[in-house]
């Protein structure tokens, strides 16, 4: 199975706990998981999840998700950043991100990518 915008996850983070659930309900619902190495990962494959450290965002980064990703169905598409951001999200994508509880849990997570999923599959079959 590829990397499509219907079943892939990106994940660009350094949080081992965070990555390894992910990893986990992945399998669970067999989608694949791409681990970025570096930004460009973020623009060169199809996915339709993403979890970003804040950490490794700056302004120009901010600016290339804007450019690509501003015409994207926030119900089909999110960005999960770990931590809040230091730098202002461009409007044109500010929907798209997904706001975290204070602690990220399994069961939140897999909720998460449940509901982008089921959103995906019900509007690629009409």
């Amino acid at each position: 199975m590829g990397y499509s915008k219907e079943n892939t996850i990106v994940m660009w983070i350094d949080d081992k706990h965070l990555s390894i659930m992910t990893i986990k309900i992945a399998k669970e619902l067999k989608l694949n998981v791409l681990e970025a190495e570096v930004e460009s990962d973020l623009y060169g494959y199809p996915y339709f999840f993403a979890i970003i450290d804040s950490r490794k965002l700056d302004n120009s980064i901010l600016e290339n998700l804007a450019e690509i990703y501003s015409s994207e169905n926030p119900k089909r598409f999110g960005i999960l950043l770990t931590s809040e951001c230091d730098f202002k999200i461009p409007s044109t994508i500010k929907n798209l991100f997904v706001k975290p509880p204070n602690k990220i849990t399994s069961e939140w997570l897999r909720t998460t990518i449940i509901n982008r999923q089921h959103f995906i599959s019900r509007h690629r079959d009409n």
